[in-house]
């Protein structure tokens, strides 16, 4: 069994997959004795306390998105909380008369903005912030004047 305890006079571990147990039939009894088909060291397959981690040892770095396997990490290491922030959520603002939509013919004089629309908010997930959706601004006024005037009115 994974992580248990050694019984009494035993000094090493034999995997399941080194012997006959398997080959029983589904929903069968387990054997009274089992097979191993592969010598065995002293010490083979056992794990020390303490052999994974050492006092001292960084676990996590700073800013490490917690999966599950660091949830778990730190759970084993008796840390039931620990402080986190959020990802930071980030407005991406496009402007200018001369910028079109992917999705609109070009035109002469205009430029599509691929890389605006599509490119920036993939690199800005990647380095763990969350982008906001906004609308294409057009014209001359500063997009997040014409963003905050939108919303005082919506």
């Amino acid at each position: 069994m994974t992580g248990a305890s050694l019984p009494p006079g035993a000094n090493a571990v034999v995997m399941v997959e080194d012997t006959d147990f398997n080959e029983r039939i589904a929903g069968s009894p387990a054997p009274q004795t089992v097979a191993i088909y592969k010598p065995l060291q002293s010490g083979e397959n056992v794990r020390r306390r303490g052999d994974d981690l050492h006092a001292g040892d960084k676990v996590l770095s700073s800013g490490t998105r917690l999966r599950a396997q660091e949830v778990g990490l730190l759970a084993m290491l008796g840390l039931p909380e620990v402080p986190v922030y959020r990802s930071p959520k980030v407005a991406l603002l496009s402007s200018g008369d001369e910028l079109l939509p992917v999705e609109v013919p070009l035109t002469s004089g205009k430029i599509m903005m691929p890389t605006l629309t599509f490119g920036r908010p993939v690199r800005t997930h990647r380095r763990g912030a969350h982008p906001a959706r906004s609308r294409l601004r057009y014209g001359n006024r500063h997009p997040v004047q014409a963003g905050q005037s939108r919303r005082r009115k919506g």
